[in-house]
């Protein structure tokens, strides 16, 4: 009862914030000052500038086949990443286990997880803090194929589109750094503090947040966007294009041909009751993806970690709208519901305890 009387308060709070002008950055957090900050609140935050910088501490920067971003959320090192930064780590489970591509893959236990020797991951740690040193990354889960690639590259810069394009990976620390004694045994990275997730979700109009770690190791600027959640006119169209879309609207274009083919065991599972906790209260449906009014900063942006207000974790930044589906005015990014990926966790891969770790 307390933790739903909470959420709704956070609710009524985002609604009575919402700017009518929100949009800006990209903007190094070195350089968030008085002002600065006096910009962000007037936007729409409503965290304070020392929230800000710890949540800030908990973005991920991976080095890999392309450069993306990532949030930490859990104490133990799961990380929430695009699905197109673990392809090549797939592509090896593959030669081994051809099935992983169709149906997903997903470690139940500690040691079923996979290494990815591909990768790099660090912790984007803005200013001159010391980052924790990482020792390598695993694969815990990925969706199949046909979710996170549904409609193919057809629709990597359209709008509407609906895909899973998400993974979890987990960071193995290194060991403590010279100065310090936050990494420890258990709880490895738990001198930081994972955001918690926006189960209710952003409604159109709210502001949101994007933080984005810088391209490569010797950047360590970490940069923040932000923008409001809203539907738009296409450059050349006419009519408004929706600000979100659903798991109804994923079934609408399902079909037996690909890119729109999924498996039956997606179709079987997915197509059922929804959970009443991730079904979004105004669509009346789960959200697949929303998007929002923003520019954000190329390179390390995919996947980054879209915040509410509130900084509440919302989704992951999955790439901007182009070509026919570009806005008449301004920019267009796609952001991946949190409540979506957690609903594939418990609904497709009954996997519980992960989405228990990932802070439901």
């Amino acid at each position: 009862m307390i933790a739903a009387c909470r959420s709704w308060l956070l609710l009524l709070a985002a609604l009575a914030v919402t700017p009518c002008n929100a949009g800006g950055g990209p903007l190094p957090l070195v350089q968030l000052d008085e002002e600065r900050y006096a910009r962000l609140a007037a936007d729409g935050l409503r965290i304070s500038a020392q929230d800000l910088r710890d949540l800030a501490r908990t973005v991920v920067r991976i080095e890999g086949p392309a450069p993306a971003s990532g949030l930490l959320v859990s104490q133990d090192g799961l990380v929430l990443i695009s699905y197109g930064t673990v392809t090549t780590c797939l592509e090896a489970i593959a030669a081994s286990r051809p099935d992983v591509l169709v149906s997903g893959f997903v470690a139940y236990e500690r040691e079923d997880e996979r290494p990815c020797p591909g990768l790099k991951a660090s912790l984007a740690a803005p200013g001159d803090e010391p980052p924790f040193r990482v020792g390598g990354v695993r694969l815990v889960h990925a969706p199949e194929q046909a979710l996170a690639r549904f409609g193919g590259a057809g629709d990597d810069l359209r709008w509407p589109r609906q895909r899973a394009d998400y993974a979890i990976v987990r960071l193995v620390p290194a060991g403590p750094p010279d100065d310090a004694e936050a990494v420890v045994a258990a709880g490895a990275f738990g001198g930081l503090y994972p955001a918690p997730i926006a189960t209710l979700g952003l409604h159109r109009g709210a502001p949101a947040f994007v933080l984005v770690a810088g391209i490569a190791a010797h950047d360590a600027s970490l940069r923040l966007s932000w923008g409001i959640v809203d539907g738009y006119v296409p450059r050349g169209g006419v009519g408004r294009l929706p600000y979100a879309t659903t798991v109804a609207d994923l079934f609408a274009r399902a079909g037996d041909d690909a890119p729109y083919r999924l498996s039956e065991t997606s179709l079987a599972q997915l197509g059922g009751v929804r959970i009443p906790a991730f079904v979004d209260r105004l669509l009346q449906d789960v959200p697949v993806a929303f998007v929002i009014r923003a520019a954000l900063d190329g390179g390390a942006a995919r996947g980054a970690p879209v915040v509410d207000g509130t900084g509440q974790l919302a989704g992951i930044h999955s790439g901007a709208v182009g070509g026919a589906s570009a806005p008449a005015h301004g920019n267009v990014a796609v952001v991946t519901d949190v409540r979506f990926i957690l609903d594939l966790l418990i609904r497709r891969y009954a996997a519980i305890e992960l989405a228990r770790e990932l802070g439901l």
